[in-house]
């Protein structure tokens, strides 16, 4: 295409095709295309941004070593560059590196504590590392900041279970239920939270439901025979 802006949008959308599996032509039609594209980047390489979007691009080419570096790099043009540090943290985590993840996280709060996205990220670093209570404080703290989405609360609460407090966990759940009456991943994991504590009458309700907003869905009917048997 003869417009940049356009080029560089499947620039991004392509980055992610491994070239071996394409054709040679095609191959060196895409080749052609990054080294155009990671061209326009240096143009603008003293930007934040431009370091943080030639990261993202190096990650799906598969160059995590040159992706750090561009991280890195954002970072040092930008010391409160969230997003930048989020990536590396990403990054770091998928080579098992995560004393390193978790300080730049810690290095994040001190500027911007009530940042959800990297209390989130930090609370579930902290999960896999296996200090529960660590981890619920970090969670908990990202749901009570969220205000766009679900996807913060929801995770605490299945964290909250996951970690020993299933009956917290329901209350988080039906909360959450209050604003999202017809969101199926609250009410399945309501209906199998209440199924485990016992509580096969709402644990019934929820799955019922379940079947009524998506009547086509085998497993949901399949979870409300299951709990309707004697």
């Amino acid at each position: 295409d003869e417009v940049d802006t356009v080029r560089m949008e499947v620039a991004q959308s392509l980055a992610g095709v491994p070239l071996d599996q394409v054709s040679p032509e095609q191959a060196r039609a895409l080749e052609n295309l990054f080294k155009w594209y990671l061209g326009i980047l240096e143009i603008h390489a003293d930007m934040p941004e431009t370091q943080l979007q030639k990261g993202v691009f190096y990650v799906e080419r598969g160059d995590l070593p040159s992706a750090e570096a561009a991280y890195r790099e954002a970072l040092l043009l930008n010391h409160q560059l969230v997003p930048a540090y989020l990536n590396l943290a990403d990054l770091l985590r998928s080579q098992n590196r995560d004393d390193e993840a978790r300080q730049l996280m810690l290095e994040v709060l001190q500027f911007a504590p009530d940042n959800a996205p990297t209390l989130h990220s930090l609370g579930l670093l902290e999960a896999r590392s296996g200090t529960p209570e660590k981890a619920l404080e970090y969670l908990g703290r990202a749901a009570a900041l969220e205000t766009d989405g679900s996807r913060h609360r929801f995770v605490y609460a299945i964290a909250l279970h996951d970690l020993g407090q299933p009956q917290e966990a329901v209350k988080q759940l039906q909360a959450l239920l209050r604003q999202l009456p017809r969101s199926e991943d609250v009410l399945l994991a309501l209906a199998n939270y209440n199924a485990e504590l016992g509580r096969l009458d709402q644990a019934r309700s929820y799955a019922r439901t379940l079947t009524e907003i998506a009547p086509g869905n085998k497993a949901y009917g399949q979870l409300l025979e299951q709990l309707s048997k004697p």
